[in-house]
């Protein structure tokens, strides 16, 4: 079975650890149990300065799920701070509810290596389904690290049909 590093273990640690990012991170969670509408808890959540604040937000707001999640994550996909993009990634893929891999697949269109690599990674975790219908396409991708990672989830997939 294919081995890949878990998007946890990718997620960078807060690089800021300052009394003023908990402070906010901490009102970014009180936020959160307000009764507000997951528009307005998604607005404060990608207009945050600091990345950490803003990974947290998405992390709460992908634990509340609702309507707003996979828009927000959606977003979020194209935050410039990797530690975001790979928490709203993270996210996706964990959820693997019926929004993530339209989501996911909107993405592999970017110019960002890094984060098409993620979603191939992301996708191919979803499963057989969302791996066949979404990653062809990246066999010919212009970068050679997408193209292994889109050609192993494919076997793998093709190798476990073969096993039944």
């Amino acid at each position: 079975m294919r081995q890949t590093a878990s998007f946890a273990a990718q997620v960078e640690p807060p690089a800021d650890d300052t009394r003023a990012v908990h402070a906010r991170i901490v009102e970014m969670a009180a936020l959160a149990e307000q009764p507000a509408t997951d528009a307005g808890f998604a607005a404060i959540a990608l207009s945050d300065p600091v990345p950490a604040v803003r990974e947290e937000a998405i992390r709460i707001l992908s634990e509340r799920g609702g309507s707003m999640a996979a828009a927000t994550l959606a977003q979020a996909l194209e935050d410039p701070s990797s530690r975001v993009r790979k928490a709203a990634i993270r996210s996706l893929a964990l959820d693997g509810g019926p929004q993530a891999e339209l989501v996911l697949s909107m993405g592999l269109q970017s110019p960002d290596v890094a984060l098409r690599r993620d979603l191939v990674d992301a996708l191919g975790m979803l499963g057989s389904g969302p791996a066949q219908r979404n990653l062809p396409p990246l066999l010919v991708d212009p970068d050679e690290v997408v193209r292994e990672a889109a050609a192993d989830w494919l076997a793998e997939y093709s190798h476990a049909k073969e096993m039944r």
